[in-house]
């Protein structure tokens, strides 16, 4: 890694901000076939974030094709998604199966192997504000200063200063991760499934993940939180209390952090377009939850953040504008981010999540397919 920055503004050919899935997936990409990349990331080491950090089936051959494995890094086969509500549940197989994988060991494997093919990676540089100037654009840091003819927005759910796009997306929910040593009870009981608990104030996600621990990623409505006393503690005790088939499996788990990873005000169902912010440089490529915030329950959002760093890679290193790469890849993904939203306010109503989970009972093989409803095609060819 190159020292780092100075005060004195410096010119490079493409900026990544964020080092999550999507800015590493298109720093990989860039750097292999020749081109300078510097990625600016602002945690200093690699870190947890909140995520479900199950792996959909179409992400593995994505993953291969950046040179990362995730079984090699001990990710856990998934292989059926148990959804539980108040009054039942229903069940279908992952065929092929999914992977349970932390944020943690994905990111960091993503980031060694763009450094690896020649990517300057900068941690603990944190991005203040940010906007086009007569070079391109203009990244103002905390190590200070740069000048870009591109860059390649992958900072996650919320917006950086100086961008403004989202207007009245909704904004009602905080989402919950901690990891959890399950001892062997509670891994007999989960077994090789990714548990979908429903309730009245949000949904929870539980698989297993490598190392032998399990992810608990849990989004609530603040009303709700706040009617649980506020606390995570206070949610969980509510909820496995409420929903016994999570609370069986815990009752034999230990949590591993003193408290957990959050995150709020998740605009879930967002979608990047150029009209929402006055039509911005042709340079400027949106990426991951920066281009789309897909519900969690959907267990697509890491399959849409290769899909998005790769095209704004392949765009860069094909010519293409950020405008014509946010168009083809809305034609793709809006439709599933827009469905998956309607998925998520319908769990956000009891009645009629009740309704639902009792028809998917009902019929099995409708919960296998609104399973392949959600889930994200992969590029032709893969990443290039």
């Amino acid at each position: 890694m190159k020292g780092r920055m100075s005060d004195i503004e410096t010119e490079i050919p493409t900026v990544i901000i964020g080092g999550g899935v999507a800015g590493a997936s298109a720093a990989i990409v860039l750097a292999r076939e020749g081109r300078e990349v510097v990625l600016l990331e602002k945690e200093p080491q690699p870190s947890h974030k909140v995520c479900g950090e199950f792996l959909s089936p179409e992400t593995i051959p994505m993953l291969g094709d950046l040179g990362v494995d995730p079984r090699a890094l001990g990710g856990v086969p998934i292989q059926r998604v148990r959804l539980v509500s108040r009054f039942g549940r229903a069940c279908a197989d992952l065929t092929p199966a999914g992977t349970g994988l932390s944020r943690f060991a994905l990111d960091r494997a993503l980031l060694d192997v763009a450094r690896g093919h020649g990517a300057e990676i900068r941690r603990g540089c944190t991005v203040r504000g940010y906007g086009p100037d007569v070079h391109g654009y203009r990244v103002e840091t905390t190590d200070g200063d740069v000048s870009a003819s591109r860059v390649i927005l992958a900072s996650g759910k919320h917006e950086l200063p100086g961008i403004k796009v989202r207007g009245g997306v909704g904004r009602d929910a905080i989402g919950f991760k901690m990891h959890w040593d399950p001892g062997a009870a509670a891994m007999e009981r989960l077994g090789s499934d990714v548990l979908m608990v429903l309730y009245r104030g949000g949904y929870a996600g539980l698989c297993a993940v490598e190392g032998g621990r399990l992810n608990l990623c849990l989004i609530a409505h603040k009303e709700h939180f706040r009617r649980c006393g506020g606390s995570f503690a206070g949610l969980l005790e509510w909820l496995t209390r409420r929903r016994p088939v999570l609370g069986e499996i815990l009752g034999h788990a230990r949590m591993l952090w003193e408290r957990p990873v959050t995150v709020s005000n998740i605009p879930y169902g967002y979608v990047y377009s150029e009209a929402l912010c006055g039509g911005r440089c042709d340079g400027e490529y949106h990426v991951g939850d920066q281009f789309g915030v897909v519900p969690s329950l959907a267990g697509t959002g890491m399959a849409i953040a290769l899909v998005t760093g790769c095209a704004a890679a392949r765009g860069i290193l094909n010519g293409r504008g950020s405008h014509d790469v946010h168009r083809s890849v809305r034609e793709d993904l809006e439709p599933t981010i827009r469905f998956m939203h309607r998925i998520h306010r319908l769990c956000g109503n009891p009645v009629l999540a009740e309704i639902a989970v009792a028809g998917l009972r009902a019929a099995p093989g409708l919960l296998k397919r609104l399973v392949a409803a959600s889930r994200v095609a992969a590029p032709a060819g893969g990443a290039p």
